[in-house]
């Protein structure tokens, strides 16, 4: 269809004008919430099974990162907004 649609109709996905950093945590933040949403929902159907003695989990995802200069953790999304740790500045 992609193909298709750029060599006959030449046509062209609309720019976007959002900014690279946070575009990329958006895409991490959507897989730590699909991350999040496969997990329940895999404790749910393993304790609807009778595999897992009860349904209501909390479920925690966080993707830090630890710079190896300074030691700080932070978030990743934290991390890339703010460029950086800041060690280095």
């Amino acid at each position: 269809m992609h193909t298709y649609l750029k060599r006959d109709r030449d046509a062209s996905l609309p720019a976007d004008d959002r900014d690279r950093h946070e575009r990329k945590v958006e895409s991490i933040e959507k897989l730590q919430d699909r991350l999040t949403a496969v997990t329940e929902s895999t404790l749910s159907s393993l304790a609807a099974a009778g595999e897992l003695n009860q349904a209501h989990y909390d479920v925690l995802v966080n993707v830090c990162v630890v710079c190896p200069d300074c030691g700080v953790d932070r978030p990743v999304g934290e991390l890339l907004r703010k460029s950086g740790c800041g060690c280095t500045d």
